[in-house]
């Protein structure tokens, strides 16, 4: 609507004013969190501004749009004057306001503890806590998750406010974990809306993080994955799925998903599997789980995988022993919430001073929130649904996708 276009920056700005209590409240504070800068030339920023889609008939920022300029990134006593910065984000939340996602990508020579890929996200997308949060989860489980942490952001001398900062996909990530060195596959971020990333025919939608110009199909592993999953009966696919895929971890990384209450990295978007090359399988990578509150059942419909797996009666006995552990222990409940309560603390101040975010403070407290309400309830709905039925409730997808021979 164009007169909603018109109106919504000035309409931003008025929310503003609901600020000035919070603001007056930090007058005084002095944040510890990391604080990056970065200098950016007038001219280099409007190149990144003029590379954004024509919003709102263009709504998403593919990779054909994130164009890099050259700019200085500064942390304590480290600088480069290399730095590549791009705004990043495939859905307008990103970049649709004042405050932007962004990426700096160091010179390899030139590394910043270990890492060369710093990932800023605003927080009205990622998540206020919901990163750290999450990453926490999974590393209790033994899940591979991207390291993810509050930090401030100075551009052109300017607050920038808070962002989360998530580590890259790279070396470090499986240093971390002590991974031998492998490929790093997802989905790629496309504009189109009948994408399956589980049939054979559609593996153009994947990619190796390391060798992005290598067509997916040019990797027999990831054939043979989405073979497996796509074109077999239901006792091959028991016989054949453990051979290619690390099942005890993928339980594992399928219990944090449950416990967000859907599958966000699903059937169709932000899937990223790492190929361990010592045992020839795939293990899950969690990320971005965004938490919704479930339904009476747990819903399997948007990850075949998953889905096949728990209709297995050897898988979901394991998977449910899993489950079970977890949502039994009162302590699981206890430790994540005030995990989730120490971080919001940890950030509360600075989401306070953050003049820059898109969110008023009561909007941002009000996320904050509703995320830990959405851990609480789903925990406490399955320990619910197993106490009432003794075990727990699925919603299976009908396998009606036809086998798709695969093609090369």
């Amino acid at each position: 609507n164009p007169l909603i276009r018109h109106f919504s920056p000035t309409w931003r700005s008025l929310k503003k004013t609901l600020d000035i209590p919070y603001i007056i409240s930090v007058a005084f504070y002095h944040s510890s969190l990391p604080v990056y800068s970065m200098t950016i030339s007038t001219q280099d920023k409007i190149n990144l501004l003029a590379n954004l889609p024509d919003y709102p008939r263009q709504y998403k920022l593919l990779e054909d749009n994130k164009k890099t300029v050259t700019a200085t990134l500064y942390y304590g006593p480290y600088h480069t004057d290399q730095a590549q910065i791009r705004y990043r984000g495939v859905s307008p939340n990103h970049w649709d306001a004042v405050k932007k996602s962004i990426q700096a990508d160091l010179p390899k020579k030139s590394p910043l503890e270990g890492r060369t890929a710093y990932r800023f996200f605003v927080g009205e997308d990622k998540g206020w806590v919901r990163p750290m949060m999450w990453s926490h989860i999974a590393e209790k489980l033994g899940v591979m998750a991207l390291d993810a942490q509050p930090a401030r952001l100075m551009v052109n001398g300017e607050d920038a406010g808070i962002y989360d900062l998530i580590e890259g996909w790279e070396p470090s990530l499986l240093n971390r974990y002590g991974k031998p060195a492998g490929p790093l596959f997802s989905d790629k971020s496309t504009d189109a809306h009948n994408v399956d990333l589980w049939r054979s025919d559609q593996i153009s939608n994947w990619y190796n993080r390391n060798e992005p110009a290598v067509p997916a199909e040019s990797y027999p592993q990831l054939v043979e994955l989405i073979r497996v999953v796509s074109q077999t009966s239901d006792p091959e696919f028991a016989r054949e799925i453990p051979a290619v895929l690390e099942i005890h971890v993928f339980l594992r990384w399928s219990l944090v998903s449950i416990l967000s209450g859907n599958f966000h990295q699903g059937n169709t978007e932000n899937m990223n599997f790492y190929f361990n090359p010592e045992t020839k399988k795939f293990e899950p990578i969690l990320f971005d789980a965004a938490p919704s509150p479930m339904g009476a059942r747990v819903d399997l419909r948007k990850h075949r995988v998953v889905n096949r797996l728990l209709q297995n009666d050897m898988f979901r006995k394991e998977f449910e022993s899993l489950l079970t552990a977890y949502v039994s222990a009162h302590k699981n409940l206890k430790d994540d919430l005030v995990a989730h309560d120490q971080w919001a603390e940890k950030i509360k101040p600075d989401t306070f001073a953050d003049t820059a975010k898109i969110q008023t403070s009561i909007e941002a407290l009000q996320s904050i929130q509703d995320d830990r309400d959405y851990s609480e309830y789903n925990y406490l709905a399955l320990q619910k649904m197993f106490r009432e039925n003794g075990h727990f409730l699925y919603t299976f997808a009908p396998e009606i996708y036809p086998l798709i021979p695969i093609t090369h």
